[in-house]
């Protein structure tokens, strides 16, 4: 995405100051060339500014140019419009979901973490500020300046917008010296030949073309010249074979930078030298290793100095997850040392190997064929030729041939309960022998969500359910439309070809659960407040203001649901009416259907 240089903000509230609406002032952007606008309305969204809003976003189209929305989704939806969100607002990948993938998504940003992180996310700008002081926001963000917005467009390849203060800038020294020879121009640029040591602390003041202005107070110590370089370092401590080493060499007496080299000698494997004096690494062989280190400061001043470093040799397991097993199975798990002299010996350390397996005193190689299913839990010890030795504990997994669950585990997706599942509904089977022991999370082909993760199925009268993800012990998915109106169906999980016993589950017309914030059946529902932003005792909704909260189990729809289906040009509502009590008293329902984007069987209701 190329981003043009000016993007005006139209604040509804600084407008309405200035006696212009939303409308007037959308075209008058337009006529000055503007091909990028966003609308910022932080107040309740009324029938009246909604209106303004759809007549701007019609405009925008007209002549070609782009509409975002500040923080709401929905009304991004409603408008055909773009979107941007900040820190307080929707996750990015929440919101990529719920206004698709076409739409422009804005991200804001005020320090160098969240715009790394920001890099990550789904977004198609990064917004960062205020850059400089602003009237805008009556609790702005601390002022960054344009120092961090140099320095931060080389961390991500995304565009990037300045955000606060816009106008022409003066500078000017408000209190206390600066270093004799040098001098501040109207650019903002300290630049000269200091000729006096000392330390010299100012006040610098930055002001707009508006009246606003920022001060910060600086430190700038100006050293006396000296022709020596000295490394501050004397040694460098020992290292360990396959252990995180990092030392930092330092140097004085010259120009900083300075930039360090080997002139001679080697490092250890495994180690290396930055260029700003940093030794990391992690060695791979023991030993004695001595090298000369060159140093060379700003004015091109060089030393050099013999340093040495003693890696030890140490013994230890590389740690990682062993495979689940299966009862009957043959199996095979090789255990990994580094370090340490071979031979080595390897023995059980505390409780046995799963029965049925084997622990290789040679190899370290876990082998045999397991005999009973569960969590098993042990450790290990190996000793090298020297007598050092190491410990690691492990946990194996026994899982049966065939999946394993009852009616009991299957529990409706939103509120845990168990009992009837109906048509379109998100529901959870919990059992043991489902698939790997790593999440398989949904997949998505065609616009449709795929009936198998990982080798896992899900049968319901062997029509394939689509999955939402599956692990060892659990499965999520969505129960199939096709299953409407049969009075039971049995069910089955597969995985791999293998199948579980069929259980019958009563299917209902509607069986409806709330989702919820820590999604756990109970508590705080995961809802948005007319504002966008999660609702919370912290973040209580209006009296009379809209709420949206999320729900699945309604049934049938029409138009008639298509399992797996995700909600982009057609929003299927339930046949069945929907009504929401809240705290005892009826709560007017404004929709009742599909949420946008997102799979067929989550109902989104706005009260």
């Amino acid at each position: 995405m190329i981003l043009p240089k000016l993007y005006p903000i139209l604040d509804t509230a600084t407008l309405a100051q200035r006696d212009a609406s939303l409308l007037s002032a959308t075209r008058a952007f337009l006529n000055a060339g503007a091909t990028l606008l966003q609308i910022r309305h932080k107040e309740h969204w009324s029938r009246g500014i909604f209106a303004e809003a759809e007549a701007a976003s019609q405009l925008c189209r007209e002549r070609g140019a782009t509409l975002i929305v500040n923080d709401r989704a929905d009304i991004a939806v409603l408008l055909d419009a773009g979107l941007h969100i900040g820190q307080d607002d929707l996750p990015p990948t929440v919101a990529r979901r719920l206004i698709g993938a076409d739409r422009v998504l804005g991200f804001s940003t005020h320090s160098q973490a969240q715009v790394s992180a920001a890099a990550l996310e789904p977004v198609d700008y990064i917004a960062i500020g205020p850059i400089f002081p602003t009237k805008s926001k009556q609790h702005p963000d601390p002022t960054l300046g344009l120092e961090h917005m140099r320095e931060w467009r080389a961390l991500v390849k995304l565009p990037l917008v300045a955000i606060g203060g816009i106008g022409l800038y003066s500078w000017s020294v408000k209190t206390g010296p600066i270093p004799p020879g040098i001098s501040l121009t109207q650019a903002g640029v300290l630049t000269g030949t200091p000729f006096v040591p000392g330390t010299y602390t100012f006040e610098i003041r930055v002001s707009d073309s508006v009246g606003a202005y920022f001060d910060k107070t600086y430190t700038l110590p100006v050293d006396q010249f000296s022709s020596g370089i000295i490394f501050f370092t004397d040694t460098i401590a020992d290292a360990s074979v396959g252990l995180p080493f990092a030392q930092l060499l330092q140097a004085s007496g010259g120009r900083d930078p300075y930039t360090f080299s080997i002139a001679s000698g080697a490092l250890p494997a495994g180690i290396t030298l930055s260029l700003n004096g940093g030794l990391s690494g992690t060695p791979t062989v023991d030993g004695a290793f001595g090298f000369t280190v060159l140093a060379v400061d700003a004015s091109g001043l060089q030393a050099s100095k013999n340093f040495s470093i003693n890696v030890r040799s140490n013994i230890f397991i590389v740690r990682t997850d062993l495979a689940r097993a299966i009862i009957g199975v043959a199996y095979s798990q090789q255990l990994v040392v580094q370090g340490g002299t071979a031979p080595y010996l390897w023995t059980p350390f505390g409780n046995p190997v799963p029965e049925g397996l084997f622990l290789n005193p040679t190899t370290g190689t876990i082998s045999g064929t397991p005999t009973a299913i569960g969590d098993y839990f042990f450790a290990v010890k190996v000793t090298d030729a020297r007598n050092r030795s190491a410990q690691a504990s492990y946990s194996l997994t026994i899982s049966p041939a065939v999946p394993i669950f009852s009616s009991t585990g299957v529990l409706n997706g939103a509120s845990f309960k168990a009992g009837a599942v109906s048509p379109g509904g998100i529901i959870n089977i919990f059992g043991i022998g489902f698939g790997p022991g790593e999440l398989a999370a949904i997949q998505i082909q065609n616009g449709i969500a795929a009936t198998q993760l990982a080798s896992t199925r899900v049968l319901f009268d062997e029509v394939a359910a689509p999955l939402l993800f599956s692990t060892l012990n659990q499965v999520g998915l969505v129960v199939p439309y096709e299953i409407a109106g049969r009075p039971s169906v049995n069910v089955v999980v597969e995985y791999k070809g293998l199948r579980s016993a069929p259980i019958r589950v009563n299917i209902a017309a509607s069986a409806p659960g709330i989702f919820t914030a820590d999604s756990s059946g109970k508590g705080q529902a995961a809802a948005l407040n007319s504002d966008g932003r999660l609702n919370s005792p912290q973040n209580p909704a209006k009296p009379g203001s809209i709420v949206v909260l999320y729900a699945t189990g309604e049934g049938q729809t029409d138009p008639l649901g298509i399992s797996g289906k995700l909600a982009t040009d057609v929003y299927p509502k339930p046949q069945l009416p929907v009504n929401v009590i809240i705290n005892g008293q009826p709560a007017e329902g404004l929709y009742a259907g599909a949420a946008p984007n997102l799979i067929a069987g989550l109902l989104q209701i706005n009260v």
